[in-house]
């Protein structure tokens, strides 16, 4: 009612509900802010990701501002002031504050992804020093922007793929000879399968395929060598030599192809040398000596002292025959000290190789130089084994000056 002009009070219950509707709109105004923030994120790149330190504070400034955009009191400037300040602090903290504490903000996390996308843009072999940082950093933003790192994810797989392919068509065409640059490219690739093993299998695969190429070569190279080609055989070891020091798998072969070469030539020779007919019996045993010894200081991968033992089983058995050839001659001539001179030198030549060929060797070295002694000794004679030593000789003494010789 109206008293003399005075209005009547306003209930009380008025402004509660006028308050409601109020702090609703506000919610809402904030929520939908939120949602727009996170909208425009996901269509400009910058993913979907919410954090707590990012969110609550944007949705601080959203409502700060809805207060203020809200009020009626207001004018309609510092209405749309408030709501233009809100919204800009509002997209400010959602891309400035960082995801955690000593974390990167959205920024940084759009950058980071950038700079790894340009990484990824290099799919050729030497982009494999590369993969630790792709994947540690793939994984860093990962952590913190899933979303942001979501395209990432199959981008690195595929550059993985390709930089494989580009490795082993590295290998295909890679030198079979230029080991060094093998190793080199093993060791580059070992960064690549540490972050993706799945590109094992065809990596593997081609550096075995090269290895072969290699080996083959190697092997070709051996048995092209000429006949007795000591220098060849040298010249070339340090090629196998390499190859078997980089990769042991070709050790073992390298050093059979040796042996088999070795017996070849070797087995060639007595051969030829039997066929000819042109070298007497002490000559063919100094070339069987002659070429023991070579075999003994050869350039070879097999170190072992008893390496080349069927070659040096050959030259063994020749030389001993053609040894006991001269024996007979000599006895056979009542030269006795000859023979038994014969099978002293024989015996002391080849008694280490015999003995590294085993007792059989050992006991023909041992009968036949018995056997030409005990001749020696039942006829009586002697050999000399060295000339006597030559007795000490007094220089002359000096010669007369000319004085002595009537010079004046």
């Amino acid at each position: 009612m109206v008293d003399d002009g005075i209005p009547a009070a306003v209930p009380s219950g008025l402004p509660a509900r006028r308050l409601f509707p109020r702090f609703a709109l506000l919610a809402g105004f904030t929520l939908a802010g939120l949602s727009v923030l996170w909208l425009i994120a996901g269509w400009t790149g910058f993913g979907r990701d919410i954090h707590w330190l990012r969110a609550v504070p944007a949705a601080v400034a959203l409502a700060i501002a809805g207060l203020e955009g809200f009020n009626c009191h207001s004018t309609r400037t510092v209405r749309i002031l408030a709501f233009g300040l809100g919204a800009f602090a509002a997209v400010g903290m959602w891309w400035g504050l960082p995801c955690r504490a000593g974390g990167p903000n959205l920024i940084a996390a759009a950058n980071q992804h950038e700079s790894l996308k340009r990484q990824m843009t290099n799919r050729g072999r030497d982009a494999v020093s590369s993969a630790p940082s792709l994947r540690q950093g793939i994984a860093n933003l990962a952590a913190d922007y899933p979303s942001l790192a979501a395209d990432l994810a199959s981008e690195v797989e595929r550059w993985a793929e390709d930089v494989t392919a580009a490795l082993v068509a590295y290998y295909d065409d890679l030198p079979i000879h230029d080991v060094r640059q093998a190793l080199a490219l093993q060791t580059r690739a070992s960064l690549l399968l540490a972050e993706f093993p799945q590109c094992d299998p065809a990596i593997t695969t081609a550096l075995e395929n090269w290895v072969d190429r290699s080996l083959s070569a190697r092997l070709e190279e051996l048995h092209q060598l000429p006949l007795q080609d000591w220098v060849g055989f040298e010249r070339t070891a340090a090629g196998r030599r390499l190859l078997a020091t980089s990769f042991p798998q070709c050790k073992t072969k390298l050093i059979e192809t040796e042996s088999q070469v070795i017996d070849k030539w070797v087995r060639q020779l007595a051969t030829r040398t039997a066929e000819e007919g042109a070298l007497s019996p002490n000559e063919h045993r100094k070339l069987c000596r002659a070429t023991s010894n070579q075999l003994q200081v050869l350039k070879s991968l097999d170190p072992r002292p008893g390496r080349f033992r069927e070659a040096q089983e050959i030259l063994f058995r020749t030389a001993h025959h053609y040894a006991e050839l001269e024996v007979r001659n000599y006895t056979a001539a009542q030269r006795y000290d000859l023979a038994f001179a014969v099978a002293s030198g024989h015996w002391l030549e080849w008694l280490a190789i015999a003995r590294q060929l085993g007792p059989r060797e050992t006991k023909q070295l041992n009968e036949l130089r018995e056997m030409t002694r005990a001749a020696f000794l039942k006829h009586g004679e002697s050999i000399p084994l060295a000339p006597p030593p030559r007795s000490r000789e007094t220089a002359p003494p000096p010669r007369p000056t000319g004085t002595a010789l009537g010079v004046a």
